[in-house]
């Protein structure tokens, strides 16, 4: 957000309260009434920053302000100016800082949320902070974060909702999408309130001319229909021939199976939302994990090397970002975990126990989510011992319970499991219920 000119009406008031730092001038650009400088903070990448200075760079940090500082000085190493002209805004404390995404500071959250708990009681700075439910939950249960309110994503109401159907849709197929979105929502509303899904489920429609009924099936179809259209794309312009000719299911399949991997590297082994392909770490959990699934049914010019070739070229597939020269992330966080949890299905979906122990412990920031969209693909009867194992290690907090209740939401009634629960334990089942 700070690196964006259009974000700042009054850039100009900024270029030349810069070239006043260091003198008293500086003060005369900001009345009071000037709104604040944003500075976005990406919490991975602060926590990054953590980790490659080492902590003892750190030990003397007592306040956002200086954390905030921190940040600057390490984003924009290579551009001083910037960071002194943001460095001293954040000095006159006219600044509005986002942090986004606690859930990813990993074992830098304390040192994170303790400054910023500091801030909050000083009433020394103005801030937003985002992350998932359960880790701001897990943060007020350490006493952490009390100061703040949690606002969740505002719901789309009924006329953002049709705005932006209307939008994206030809005036033909609205009717014919809205009919199949109310039997969609049935029994997840979420669907058609979620800015994120609704975009989606447009972009299926749009592919196929009807709309899937579970979160997971909206990813799958998505997927393959981006991966078709590229690889389809890739042939023609490699071989000359065209599209209609060259429509290859294991192509794409091979390219599913790339991406799938890559995901399950990037977020179950190597725990980080970006990644470099030339990567030695990447490339060997990629090799182990082609020879462990057994890749055999792929086409013959299929490679890793081949296919992260034309997975990677400088338009992406539309399902990857270009974060820097070499670097790349998933589009969405949620992608990259549906797509993980594809690959841990597919490597450790027949045995129960080998899967608990992949996602474990199911709260992690890291499993949690892949957790329920592996649950959607199991088998009823890998289902019902995956979930029996999940119960068997409840401390009788309720998490555990907690967790196979979303389990059901995401997946759909069982009757086994259901039963299960409360033959198990009744204030497990009331937890998980009330």
């Amino acid at each position: 957000m700070e690196n964006k000119a259009d974000t700042f009406p009054w850039l100009q008031v900024a270029s030349a309260a810069a070239r006043a730092v260091g003198s008293c001038e500086i003060e005369r650009f900001f009345p009071s009434s000037m709104p604040r400088l944003p500075l976005f903070i990406q919490t991975a990448k602060l926590s990054a920053a953590v980790s490659r200075h080492g902590l003892h760079a750190f030990v003397g940090i007592r306040t956002l302000e200086e954390l905030a500082a921190c940040f600057i000085s390490d984003k924009y190493k290579d551009t001083p100016a910037i960071a002194s002209m943001l460095t001293e805004f954040l000095k006159l404390k006219h600044m509005l800082i986002f942090i986004g995404g606690l859930d990813k500071a990993a074992d830098n959250r304390c040192l994170v949320e303790e400054s910023i708990d500091r801030a909050s009681r000083d009433n020394t700075i103005r801030l937003m902070v985002s992350t998932r439910e359960y880790a701001f939950e897990s943060s007020r249960t350490c006493h952490r974060l009390r100061a703040f309110d949690p606002v969740k994503i505002q719901a789309l109401d009924d006329n953002q909702k049709g705005l932006l159907i209307q939008r994206r849709l030809p005036g033909v197929s609205v009717h014919s999408f809205c009919t199949q979105l109310e039997l969609a929502v049935v029994h997840h509303p979420e669907m058609a309130s979620s800015p994120l899904l609704l975009c989606l489920l447009i972009e299926v429609f749009q592919r196929e001319g009807s709309i899937p009924n579970r979160r997971h099936e909206i990813y799958e179809r998505l997927v393959q229909g981006l991966l078709g259209s590229h690889m389809d794309e890739h042939r023609e312009k490699d071989s000359g021939i065209p599209k209609r000719r060259c429509m290859q299911h294991n192509s794409s399949s091979d390219a599913t199976r790339f991406l799938q991997a890559l995901a399950f590297v990037c977020h179950m082994r190597l725990k980080q939302p970006d990644f470099q392909w030339d990567s030695p770490a990447i490339k060997t959990q990629m090799q182990a994990i082609a020879m462990q699934a057994m890749w055999q049914n792929t086409t013959s010019d299929f490679s890793l090397e081949s296919m992260g070739r034309r997975l990677l070229d400088p338009y992406t597939v539309g399902l990857l970002s270009k974060v820097s020269d070499g670097q790349f992330r998933f589009i969405h966080l949620t992608l990259q975990e549906y797509l993980a949890a594809k690959c841990t299905f597919q490597l450790f979906g027949h045995d129960a126990q080998q899967l608990l122990d992949q996602l474990s412990p199911l709260h992690s920031r890291w499993t949690r989510e892949v957790a329920q969209f592996v649950a959607c693909m199991l088998s009823a009867e890998t289902f019902t011992r995956f979930c029996e194992l999940v119960l068997a290690s409840e401390d009788g907090a309720g998490a555990q319970c907690e967790m196979v209740h979303d389990f059901l939401t995401e997946r759909g009634s069982s009757e086994k499991v259901e039963q299960m629960v409360r033959d198990d334990d009744d204030d497990c089942f009331y937890y998980c219920k009330k």
